[in-house]
């Protein structure tokens, strides 16, 4: 099992998040496009999933949850884009590129040590020599 601690991509999307709130807090909750609460829901969106995969501790479930982590980054990608173009908040644009780009090492290197793995297991093996009988 992986400790969340260690992820790069988990600690810097839970300041991601964190800045998305505190961009968000000084908005109206009610305003008509939902944008707020959508902005919000994908940036807890993004560590929640690489927590989900890293707890489970199965190769594929982990790959399948870093493709919807950033799947979820890709929304709140579109939707920063959106509120910075209506002057709603800052552009995080550094911060959702760092994680874009942890999540994206991240997942070669699971999906890599699942190939390696493969590859160790179908990899013919050496036949051991008995001993020539004296």
């Amino acid at each position: 099992m992986t400790r969340l601690e260690d992820l790069a991509a988990w600690r810097h999307s839970i300041a991601l998040a964190a800045k998305v709130y505190a961009g968000t807090r000084h908005l109206p909750s009610d305003e008509p496009l939902g944008l707020v609460q959508e902005l919000r829901r994908a940036a807890l969106a993004v560590p929640s999933n690489i927590a989900e995969g890293a707890m489970r501790g199965r190769r594929r479930e982990f790959v399948h949850c870093l493709e919807a982590a950033r799947g979820a980054l890709s929304q709140l990608q579109t939707r920063l884009v959106i509120a910075v173009g209506q002057d709603l908040i800052t552009d995080p644009a550094a911060e959702v590129t760092e994680v874009a780009g942890e999540l994206d090492a991240l997942l070669r290197r699971v999906r890599a040590s699942g190939l390696a793995a493969h590859a160790r297991a179908c990899a013919p093996q050496a036949r051991h020599r008995q001993p020539a009988a004296d």
